[in-house]
């Protein structure tokens, strides 16, 4: 420690503390004095934890470097199925103790959330440390490094390429835990594999790792026989067995670098271009308008497979309850390809269907795993003919117009500080803080705080309708994405989103409403509007209340918001002499916003003083 390469990596990690306290690190020494473990985790993984920590992937298996430290890691996936890093670990050891002091470490990094799922190895260490530390998380092995093994484990017997593939159709075809126990027991029965003591401890552990076990449990999508690949590539070109102890933060920064400027592209990308709708589903044109395009592309698969499936049967089981029985095609995953074929093979799935409610669900379990509608939904309620997607099937996980905190966060690898959006987040963040401190020392400053951000935010939102109202009525090609005028700037996203899209009347309001930002028009729900075309009332965060305009053409690529007013006012010269009055009045509700919320932390900072 003392000058040495680890003090070195400490040092940085006190830097990283400097420039954002959120930062967090741990470590521990050995009875010489000498780095045993050390973990980490910067500010913008942790805000991004609060969104998408359901469920994590733990890997321990990427590299071992020459102070044989072998680099351990927490990833997820975000709204547009990329991975992101939740959490790094340089460890000693790989046995139950350590491992205890690395997952206790990080929960307390996360507030004591623990996730709804943690994917690992076979690691039998990692098991029992998980069962103390985190008991409520459903653990699961990745398969990817169980199938790896068949060969070694099963290579000798001389009809292994036969029987290998009729384990295969067990393990991925069965949907049922009955179904897959049938099939197991059926193929070792066939090929006399009874006494095989590898395969009979997976059968009796296969609530582990078989995905008949877990269909009914949220995953994200996560595809364990890749998930692993995509752990070792976040760091490919970046760390090795050669890399220093001190270099490894640094390294990390590069990498985590990357990741941001992918997310922070594919943002920009989804408000940017849209992609071309497959079918005559209202679903589809629903989920375009709401959905990251990586997300809405899975739908658009569910969409096309509709074409393929054949109602069967139709009973009524309940009141206002009919059940459906659908004929549909099976799909395999090739491993070369590594994308889902059709197959000559058949399958009966049974989808309930409320009539009252429009309430439904699919024995598929496809929405419960993947978070995505699956095709025998929306096959059902193409038949009932509802045109709207019911609130429980839009999860915020996958929608694009949310403003998601990570974003915001200001870390050493993905400084946002020259952005105007971040320099008044942080100014107020600033001033929260400080009441924050106060408030928190009697109870009964909690109730007086609470009324009046309520408050706040009502007023705060009033205001950021007048100026998108305002921006919407006006040149946007005069506010550029960092344009500011008295610290006030309009994003692109929130334009392209204004000028590309018309509140569309009626509807009913979403339940589970999300704030709305980059891109919504902020209302409070079931506002009344007077436009030029008469009164609509609308409800943020509900899809079904968002269109293309009429007469768009097709494709992926549209204008943009500025392009289409640059084009209007083109043909409008006439109207010129008036847009400098309406920017004006743009950039003078975004001054009236800032200083309302300057007026109220003074009011709230001397109420507290008296």
């Amino acid at each position: 420690m003392e000058g040495g390469d680890a003090n070195a990596m400490l040092e940085h990690f006190d830097k990283m503390v400097a420039d954002n306290q959120n930062f967090y690190h741990r470590y521990r020494l050995d009875d010489d004095g000498n780095l045993k473990d050390v973990m980490w985790v910067d500010a913008r993984c942790r805000a991004a934890y609060e969104e998408f920590g359901d469920v994590v992937s733990f890997d321990s298996t990427y590299l071992t470097n020459k102070s044989e430290l072998p680099f351990t890691n927490f990833v997820e996936v975000n709204h547009h199925g990329q991975t992101i890093l939740l959490g790094c670990a340089l460890v000693s050891h790989e046995d139950v103790e350590t491992f205890t002091w690395l997952f206790s470490t990080w929960l307390l990094c996360m507030n004591g959330k623990a996730p709804g799922g943690i994917l690992t190895d076979k690691d039998a260490a990692m098991r029992k440390a998980l069962s103390v530390v985190m008991p409520q998380s459903r653990h699961r092995w990745c398969i990817w490094h169980i199938l790896k093994k068949f060969s070694e484990k099963l290579g000798m017997y001389s009809n292994y390429k036969y029987f290998k593939s009729e384990l295969l159709h067990a393990i991925y075809d069965s949907f049922t835990e009955k179904e897959f126990e049938k099939n197991w027991t059926s193929v070792i029965m066939m090929y006399e594999l009874q006494e095989n003591q590898w395969l009979s401890g997976l059968f009796d552990e296969r609530e582990m790792w078989v995905p008949a076990y877990m269909r009914h449990l949220f995953w994200a999508g996560m595809k364990t026989t890749q998930r692993s690949e995509s752990i070792h590539s976040f760091f490919d070109g970046y760390v090795n067995k050669t890399t220093r102890l001190c270099e490894f933060p640094q390294q990390y920064s590069y990498a985590m670098e990357v990741r941001a400027n992918e997310e922070k592209e594919a943002d920009a990308n989804c408000w940017k271009y849209t992609r071309t709708l497959l079918t005559a589903f209202p679903f589809e044109a629903q989920f375009r308008d709401v959905y990251t395009d990586a997300k809405f592309k899975e739908v658009q698969v569910q969409c096309s497979r509709v074409l393929y499936l054949t109602p069967l049967e139709k009973r009524v089981v309940a009141d206002n309850v009919v059940q459906h029985l659908l004929e549909d095609i099976v799909y395999t995953r090739t491993k070369k390809k590594r994308e889902e074929i059709a197959t000559t093979k058949r399958r009966t799935y049974c989808v309930w269907f409320d009539t009252a409610s429009h309430d439904s669900g699919c024995e598929c379990k496809h929405f419960d795993c993947y978070g995505i509608m699956c095709r025998h939904l929306i096959k059902v309620y193409y038949m009932y003919n509802v045109e709207h997607v019911p609130s429980k099937f839009i999860l915020r996980r996958w929608r694009k117009d949310i403003q998601r905190k990570h974003m915001v966060v200001k870390v050493a690898y993905h400084d946002l500080s020259k952005t105007a959006q971040v320099q008044r987040f942080d100014k107020l963040m600033v001033e929260f803080e400080r009441v924050c401190l106060k408030a928190s020392l009697l109870d009964v400053n909690i109730q007086t705080c609470m009324e009046l951000i309520q408050l706040m935010d009502l007023r705060v939102e009033e205001n950021n309708t007048k100026f998108y109202e305002s921006a919407r009525a006006g040149d946007p090609s005069s506010v550029t994405p960092d344009s500011t005028s008295n610290g006030v700037a309009l994003t692109s996203a929130s334009a392209n989103c204004s000028f590309n899209y018309e509140v569309v009347p009626g509807g009913t309001p979403n339940p589970d409403r999300s704030t709305p930002c980059q891109g919504s028009t902020m209302r409070t729900q079931n506002e009344t509007v007077s436009t030029s075309k008469g009164t609509m009332s609308h409800s943020v965060g509900d899809p079904v209340l968002w269109r293309k305009k009429k007469g768009s053409k097709g494709g992926v690529r549209l204008q943009s918001a500025a392009e289409k007013a640059m084009n209007k006012k083109k043909k409008k010269s006439s109207t010129t002499n008036e847009q400098p009055e309406v920017n004006q009045t743009m950039f003078g509700l975004g001054i009236v916003q800032v200083l309302l919320l300057k007026d109220y932390l003074r009011m709230i900072h001397h109420w507290f003083n008296h």
